[in-house]
């Protein structure tokens, strides 16, 4: 055991103890350093044709967009040449908005621009701009993934029932696809959770144990046959 073991303790209880230190034990710090984000990451995700890239920008980083050299400017420009597709969201006051409108028209027309004329609030914070980009955000991957097939009807359905909250959010969503009651709904929910589990545990590709547990319940399926339905209604 680790010499963070006394602290795992007190924390989990004892049959999830083992478990636990295993996993901490693979955090390690070339482990961390694999995961590149932010611009140190830029050179390991290169983008190129079936890409797309979506550039960010608030009014106070307009110029970013705008000189030849800025950095909103420069991604976009190298995407571009890449083959990928290009693509911004601007938020700002109407005035910039329509400035940067212009612009983009003339720099790349077509680039996907999606313009937030946003009020003058006088706050420190403007947070009339935070809460709208936060909205706007949530609706970007929302569609994300709906085209990634992570959603059923009108409910996500790739949820990881890792802690209680999951178990009960995976738990209230079969409800809503089946019919079924809570404590059934919960009782699908953990066999299918066996099912998937030694994938899990064995860091390998596994489906959402949500959708494999509706298509059991709506078809009469093995959690084998489900799984195989899923994706195939999925794909």
């Amino acid at each position: 055991m680790s010499s963070g073991s006394p602290d795992v303790r007190g924390l989990v209880p004892d049959d999830k103890f083992a478990r636990t230190v295993e996993i901490i034990g693979k955090f390690s710090y070339a482990e961390l350093m694999r995961f590149r984000i932010g611009l140190d990451g830029i050179k390991n995700r290169p983008l190129g044709p079936g890409d797309s890239a979506v550039g960010l920008v608030v009014e106070a980083e307009k110029e970013s967009l705008l000189v030849a050299d800025g950095f909103h400017r420069t991604q976009l420009d190298a995407a571009r040449k890449a083959g990928a597709k290009t693509g911004l969201i601007y938020v700002g006051s109407a005035e910039s908005c329509r400035e940067v409108s212009d612009f983009v028209a003339k720099w790349n027309p077509d680039c996907a621009a999606v313009f937030v004329p946003l009020p003058e609030s006088g706050l420190l914070l403007n947070g009339v701009m935070r809460v709208g980009l936060k909205m706007l955000l949530n609706t970007l991957s929302t569609c994300t993934m709906v085209r990634l097939g992570r959603v059923m009807g009108n409910t996500m359905i790739w949820v990881v029932p890792s802690n209680l909250k999951l178990i009960d959010r995976a738990t209230r969503y079969i409800q809503q696809l089946t019919g079924l009651d809570y404590v059934l709904g919960n009782k699908l929910l953990f066999e299918v959770f066996e099912y998937v589990e030694p994938r899990m545990k064995a860091d390998q590709a596994y489906p959402p144990v949500v959708g494999v547990s509706v298509m059991r319940h709506r078809h009469g399926l093995s959690s084998e046959e489900a799984e195989k339905r899923l994706l195939t209604e999925l794909s």
